[in-house]
């Protein structure tokens, strides 16, 4: 195949309930081929609420917003409008059906396989989590599976940096990805209120759909608390934190390549398994459970025998640190280009 300048369509979705991974991810995949090729053409079919039109304008990105559960002949009918060379998913799962269908409009059809499906009818299936065992490759099809096509933000660069970790926790980071539901009000305040009464920092990054579940005004009194919203130096925190408690979904990954040692906690429900497999399989986290059966007491109890076990804080930053180096886009890329 030989294609001059060719035209991108990619399928993807965030809400509460269905974490905000997919879309970050997609637009730091976009960002990055149009900043590498800008004669090419991205166009982003998102599935949201105003929330994720507004995180797309503000990523400056091509976009056509598309409502929740749209039926099959919808699909095909926003696809066949853009008329894409190349198809990108990035979704949870999709309907095979579909899949065919889309195969049809375009030349090549690229999957992320987060929960490890194979995609028989995707030339290319790019599944970047932790798993147990990853699924056999289709003849012809292109497989690229692990941590080695993650894709950081630009935050993460110089990771080579040699990473310190302090004897004791002076910085706690607390970044639970991108949304959390109402029904995790308490939750988070109880672990507030708990992380207020210790004596070391603690950095909240708060997600883009529960900045409203946060009442920061009430946490005043907490002055080595700071809550963070909208930051592009995810990164840098990162590497400066001691210890972190984070999401189990892309959240993970990105304090593993950081270097810094995490507890997890998954926040939905495809969480929990790979969580479980990435802390199972790495020695970077430990994962907790998930929100629901996970207190905010037995957490704090987790930081403060953490707090007095250097050693075992070290060997989970050295385990993320080989484990993620931040290269995934430029393999990713490499391999699509080299495709076309």
């Amino acid at each position: 195949m030989n294609l001059t300048n060719p035209s991108f369509a990619v399928r993807t979705k965030a809400s509460i309930k269905y974490g905000w991974g997919h879309l970050i991810r997609t637009l730091r995949l976009t960002s990055y081929l149009e900043r590498t090729s800008p004669e090419i053409s991205v166009t982003v079919v998102a599935e949201g609420d105003s929330k994720v039109e507004d995180t797309l304008i503000q990523w400056g990105q091509k976009y056509t917003k598309v409502p929740s559960n749209p039926s099959l002949e919808d699909e095909i009918k926003w696809m066949d409008q853009i008329a894409p060379d190349i198809i990108i998913v990035d979704l949870l799962n999709i309907e095979p059906n579909c899949l065919k269908l889309y195969k049809q409009i375009c030349k090549k059809l690229i999957c992320f396989s987060d929960l490890g499906y194979s995609y028989p009818e995707a030339d290319i299936v790019i599944c970047p989590q932790v798993l147990s065992k990853y699924p056999d490759p289709e003849p012809g099809q292109v497989f690229l599976t692990g941590p080695d096509y993650f894709i950081l933000d630009d935050s993460f660069k110089n990771l080579d940096i040699p990473r310190e970790i302090a004897p004791k926790i002076n910085n706690l980071l607390v970044v639970m990805g991108g949304s959390l539901s109402t029904k995790s009000e308490m939750w988070i305040n109880n672990l507030i209120d708990g992380l207020g009464n210790q004596n070391f920092k603690t950095n909240f990054i708060m997600g883009f759909d529960r900045a409203g579940l946060i009442d920061t005004t009430r946490y005043q009194n907490y002055s080595q608390i700071t809550f963070i919203e909208g930051t592009n130096k995810l990164g840098q925190l990162m590497k400066s934190a001691d210890l972190a408690v984070g999401a189990g979904g892309y959240v993970k990954l990105e304090l593993a390549a950081s270097g810094t040692p995490a507890l997890l906690v998954s926040i939905v429900d495809h969480q929990d398994s790979l969580a479980k497999q990435f802390a199972d399989q790495t020695e970077a986290a430990r994962y907790l459970g998930p929100i629901n059966e996970v207190t905010s007491t037995s957490i704090i109890q987790t930081i403060l025998s953490l707090s007095d076990n250097y050693e075992a804080r070290s060997s989970m930053s050295r385990a993320g640190i080989r484990l993620v180096d931040g290269k995934g886009i430029y393999r990713i890329a490499d391999t699509l280009f080299s495709s076309l």
